[in-house]
């Protein structure tokens, strides 16, 4: 007889030794880290940092997972840099809107494009515009992060302070 947690704890092995050996680059990784470490008998243990470090363990080495990391970077900085732009052509837009109606270059294209311009972008439109910006920023820049080392040692050390004392320190 085997409890239910046992037979998964075997069916869980048995599925990382028929996959781990398929996963890409793992035997190169697996033979660098040899290498560095020796054997893992008379090696002291690779560092808590290097062990977690999502993107030594799985970013570099998965193709998928550094494509996925690329687009969200390239959506952050074109989401981050179009924000910019938009308020800058915005704050531009008002500015030259202002000074047109005093008769000072009104009758440029330059000057009218921006009257265009400020027509078009007005602050509700330009609110809901920047905010889905923003949006998209912080989603890429928090997907990005889910591919990085995480765990830091805040981290832990407020997850360890979580933990519930059951006997009282001794003093």
């Amino acid at each position: 007889y085997r409890s239910p947690t046992e037979r998964m704890q075997s069916r869980l092995g048995a599925f990382l030794d028929s996959t781990l050996g398929r996963s890409p680059n793992r035997a190169r990784g697996l033979r660098a880290m040899r290498r560095r470490y020796g054997s893992i008998e008379t090696s002291p243990l690779p560092s808590r940092d290097y062990v977690l470090d999502r993107y030594a363990q799985h970013t570099s080495i998965c193709r998928d997972s550094a494509d996925v990391l690329r687009n969200c970077q390239v959506v952050s900085r074109l989401a981050g840099t179009a924000a910019v732009l938009l308020a800058a052509t915005k704050a531009a837009a008002s500015a030259s809107a202002g000074v047109g109606r005093g008769g000072a270059g009104a009758g440029t294209a330059f000057a009218a494009a921006l009257s265009i311009l400020d027509g078009v972008l007005l602050p509700k439109r330009l609110a809901v515009v920047l905010a889905v910006l923003a949006l998209a920023k912080r989603g890429a820049d928090r997907l990005a992060g889910e591919y990085r080392f995480k765990y830091t040692e805040k981290y832990r050390d407020r997850d360890l302070a979580r933990i519930p004392k059951v006997w009282a320190d001794p003093e």
